[in-house]
């Protein structure tokens, strides 16, 4: 079994955007695309994958590197956290 971390990180008020924008899909569409590419390059300068996307949201992973070393996961545990508190 692999050691991981993994984090959801919602767009807060996407919602309410895209309804005020209802009528113009390609807005959404642009701005949704401009903010996942920004968060994408954190999460992976922080050593995250993103492993899915659900919405407006993106379900990211961090796996350990190192098979059986403590401290190894507590790497990952610290990038995880890192990269949450630069995305908010």
């Amino acid at each position: 079994m692999k050691d991981f971390v993994v984090s959801i990180h919602d767009l807060s008020g996407f919602s309410t955007l895209s309804n005020k924008w209802r009528d113009s899909a390609d807005l959404v569409a642009d701005t949704i695309n401009a903010v996942f590419s920004e968060l994408i390059d954190l999460i992976a300068k922080h050593g995250g994958d993103v492993i899915n996307f659900a919405g407006d949201a993106l379900i990211v992973s961090w796996t350990k590197t190192v098979p059986g070393e403590e401290a190894s996961l507590w790497k990952v545990v610290s990038q995880a956290l890192k990269c949450s508190y630069e995305v908010r």
